[in-house]
């Protein structure tokens, strides 16, 4: 004797849509929308954490090669700044002692 599964498919889809509820159903697909969302929110947070590491790696990478920059050069780096302040200093007495001549007369 040979069982055809096809109609015990049939009957067993039968019996299902006639015990076939719509709020079970549409509470089903609330959870599987919510797991959807979920799995999405989560691919999008590790997508935000491997976009957020590369930026910050890259920043300590060049803080790094700065700071060797720095070392290796320091004396340079500290003439250039000190003839810097010494500019802004001038620059400042400057327009103090014009404002000073300006309210003198």
């Amino acid at each position: 004797m040979l069982i055809n599964p096809t109609k015990y498919a049939i009957n067993e889809m039968q019996e299902k849509l006639k015990t076939f509820r719509l709020d079970e159903y549409k509470k089903d697909m609330g959870v599987v929308s919510l797991r959807w969302r979920l799995r999405r929110l989560g691919c999008m947070w590790r997508l935000w954490r491997m976009w957020r590491s590369w930026c910050l790696w890259r920043l300590w990478r060049m803080r790094r090669l700065r700071m060797r920059r720095l070392h290796r050069t320091w004396h340079l780096w500290c003439m250039e700044h000190l003839w810097r302040m010494c500019n802004i200093l001038a620059y400042v007495a400057f327009v103090v002692h014009v404002q000073r001549f300006d309210t003198k007369q």
